[in-house]
């Protein structure tokens, strides 16, 4: 019998927080009102109709607004670690962007520090796992030109932390407007940065090399 590895290349951490821990925390920072009850809560989350892609991504929105602490940041990140750990996955690469969290003072490089360190407290409890994270630039408005300092701040900040926790740097966002040749000159910066720039067509492959050369 062959030893399959079990492993997640495309995890968004504001869209795998434990549900329960969200919503108490989300009544501790004020983002929802206080007579709010769970079943009020989960139903802001999830529809029963499937939803426009351009009003689907808006939860995001929610999630995001109880990641603005460096302590909530590291125990959503360590919590979803111990989950990943539980359903016997060998390595993980957990995706965010670090320019979504700042709304409470934190710097760009403070996000990401705080990400990095609930993942690594995560494998010194959890040994059998490794995580990577991918801290991703984005695309709002309708063109590159809308947050085109922040995104070379993710650059920079991800170059800086690369090879200590972080493993790559990617895009997200809306997809649906806008032209995406425009952040080609950002792909390049990163990449001659030396930073990894994600797709799933190479990923598995950097994976078993870097990660289980032993297996």
């Amino acid at each position: 019998m062959h030893n399959t590895a079990r492993i997640e290349l495309h995890l968004h951490l504001d869209g795998s927080l434990n549900i329960r821990w969200a919503y108490e925390k989300s009544l501790q920072r004020g983002v929802i009102p206080a007579d709010y009850t769970f079943s009020d809560y989960y139903s802001m989350l999830f529809e029963n109709n499937i939803l426009p892609h351009a009003q689907s991504i808006t939860k995001f929105d929610l999630t995001c607004s109880i990641l603005q602490l460096y302590e909530d940041l590291e125990e959503a990140t360590y919590d979803l670690v111990r989950r990943l750990h539980e359903l016997g996955l060998w390595y993980a690469e957990i995706r965010f962007a670090s320019q979504q969290h700042r709304k409470q003072g934190l710097t760009q490089k403070e996000v990401l520090q705080a990400v990095i360190d609930g993942a690594a407290r995560g494998m010194r409890d959890f040994p059998d796992i490794r995580i990577g994270i991918i801290n991703c630039m984005m695309h709002k408005g309708e063109n590159a030109a809308a947050n085109w300092e922040e995104n070379l701040e993710t650059i920079a900040v991800t170059k800086e932390l690369l090879g200590k926790g972080a493993v790559g740097i990617d895009l997200a966002g809306f997809e649906n407007n806008g032209d995406f040749n425009d952040y080609g000159p950002l792909i390049r910066m990163a990449k001659e940065a030396g930073i990894p720039v994600r797709s799933p067509a190479t990923l598995a492959k950097w994976v078993w090399a870097n990660m289980f050369p032993q297996r």
